[in-house]
């Protein structure tokens, strides 16, 4: 805005404001939007230049209330008749240039009001009260606002016709014939939209919730077969390291006791002896902790110890004599051992020495089991 324009020869759109009044001084309203700091009605009294009780008495409010942000309030004012232009009142106010401002720099800016003339206080106006326009505001709604007419706002602020542009953050003036209401302070209510509106933005609406909902819960399925065929993947190959390392590992205390022995034995998993022995069946049972095993269509004879096989199985490495049977491996399983023999289908040696009624044979050789 330029500082030499001046309203002085009547209101125009640009201005909205004029000395023309019957009196010099007069009581008018404004409207301010709370901002921190000025949330409070001693802060907003102060910035104002008002009276602190006038002002929470016209909002409805206590004198010590502290409102929220961006709230409309009624400010009460002694408004005076200066003449002055917007940029010119800045000027006349503050002693800097209008291109030497800083970051900082208070400045005095004369709050724009205006008294009613001779014509509108015979029309029944008391009070001028400056309306600050925001976004979607025409003059029919705040006029409506009011309880007043659209003509006499555009008469009060020199427009052409009832309903002519107006633009955000500028003022109007707005003629009333008493106090304002808190109440009126509230948004400007927008226009009605049609009902078939209304209808297919909520039918829209619920297909869209509808679709979401399926693919929330498409993804949801696909994500737990994943999950599941990938946890099965993981599973099966962890048993079958897990496997693979009980077929080949021993525990490490046993196999430093048959360091150069357990290099030459084959070391069985327990799910291979199970299988051999029906699951350690009774039937299969040759003694107290012998048991007949079948693998692969070769007989077996497989020994259950809980004890130390450690020293055993050195002993029957040290003793290499045709009559001894052959130790083919061994198994570990939940810290008990199973040592796999050659089975003897004449019996073992035991059987021999504890059978006194029958005869030994006498022709070919036989081989016994030390159990």
């Amino acid at each position: 805005m330029q500082c030499n324009i001046s309203d002085e020869t009547g209101p125009s759109p640009a201005f909205l404001y004029t000395c023309n009044g019957e009196i010099p001084s007069c009581k008018a309203f404004l409207m301010f939007r709370t901002k921190p700091p000025y949330v409070s009605v001693s802060s907003i009294s102060n910035l104002t230049s008002s009276d602190p009780m006038e002002f929470a008495r016209i909002n409805n409010i206590s004198s010590s209330a502290v409102l929220p942000p961006d709230v409309a309030v009624i400010v009460p004012v002694t408004c005076s008749c200066s003449g002055l232009t917007t940029c010119n009142a800045l000027e006349r106010e503050n002693p800097y240039g209008e291109l030497n401002l800083f970051s900082g720099l208070k400045l005095q800016v004369p709050l724009r009001c205006a008294c009613p003339t001779q014509e509108q206080i015979s029309n029944g106006t008391k009070f001028l009260f400056t309306f600050l326009v925001t976004w979607k505001d025409t003059v029919p709604q705040i006029s409506e606002k009011f309880n007043v007419s659209a003509s006499s706002v555009a008469t009060a602020n020199g427009f052409s016709d009832d309903n002519p542009i107006i633009y955000p953050f500028t003022t109007i003036l707005i003629p009333l014939p008493a106090d304002p209401l808190s109440s009126q302070m509230t948004a400007t209510s927008q226009p009605t939209i049609p009902q078939q509106m209304h209808k297919r933005s909520y039918q829209g609406l619920c297909v869209g919730i509808a679709t979401g909902a399926a693919l929330a819960v498409l993804c949801f399925f696909l994500f737990l077969g994943f999950f599941r065929y990938w946890r099965k993947r993981t599973n099966d190959a962890s048993r079958t390291i897990r496997q693979q390392g009980k077929k080949q590992q021993l525990p490490a205390h046993f196999l430093d006791k048959v360091v150069g022995i357990g290099e030459i034995l084959k070391i069985y998993t327990y799910e291979e002896l199970k299988a051999a022995t029906d699951n350690f069946s009774p039937h299969k049972r040759l003694s107290d902790s012998v048991y007949l095993g079948n693998l692969r269509g070769k007989l077996l004879a497989v020994k259950q110890m809980s004890r130390d096989v450690a020293k055993e199985i050195k002993i029957l490495s040290n003793i290499n004599h045709f009559n001894l049977i052959s130790l083919y491996g061994v198994c570990e399983h939940d810290r008990v051992f199973y040592l796999v023999y050659e089975y003897l289908e004449e019996g073992s040696l035991r059987d021999w020495l504890h059978k006194e009624t029958l005869p030994l044979p006498r022709a070919g050789t036989t081989e016994f089991l030390l159990l």
